[in-house]
């Protein structure tokens, strides 16, 4: 790599740091009026995008068995974030939707995209087509990761290995079960 090209990997980490750390002062009373764990956050944000959901569809999107997404969404109706109803066309099964409280509370955490939204309008547009490009060229980088990682498991999925390829979120070491 050439100095100019570390110049600007250096001054785009650091940019990015401030941005980061300037959104966050301004998302900062939403969240931090927040008292749920990040598993029943994750599991709140299922409900509020995809609801009503079984505990099924729960535990299928995050990964966690049914007894874990059951307890997940206990948390959050005695949070008042959410509500358990009975399935009228099958009344073996639950449904989980957001409640009134847990739709004010989808509702205030979606303004602060609005809130970027405003400031993205706020720059000229030659700015705003720059940055939409570096934005479009990053994700595609992490898409072609995200792709590559994801084919690097196929075949010991389809070979039906009796254990799964994961990655430890704590630690980013690969795991094997």
């Amino acid at each position: 790599m050439t100095g100019d090209r570390d110049d600007l990997l250096e001054e785009a980490l650091a940019i990015h740091r401030d941005v980061a750390r300037l959104v966050l002062a301004h998302a900062a009373p939403t969240w931090l009026e927040l008292d749920l764990t990040m598993p029943q956050m994750k599991t709140f944000v299922v409900v509020a995008k995809e609801g009503p959901v079984t505990i099924g569809h729960v535990s299928e999107h995050l990964g966690v068995g049914p007894a874990t997404a059951s307890h997940l969404v206990d948390r959050l109706v005695r949070s008042g974030l959410v509500e358990r109803r009975e399935d009228a066309l099958d009344r073996r099964r639950a449904l989980v939707m957001v409640s009134p409280q847990g739709a004010e509370l989808a509702e205030r955490l979606r303004g602060e995209r609005d809130r970027m939204r405003e400031w993205l309008s706020r720059m000229d547009e030659e700015d705003v087509a720059a940055l939409t490009r570096g934005m479009r060229a990053l994700r595609d980088v992490l898409q072609r990761e995200a792709n590559a990682s994801r084919d690097s498991r196929l075949p010991c999925e389809m070979a039906g290995s009796s254990y799964a390829h994961k990655v430890s979120s704590r630690t980013g070491e690969e795991t094997r079960d």
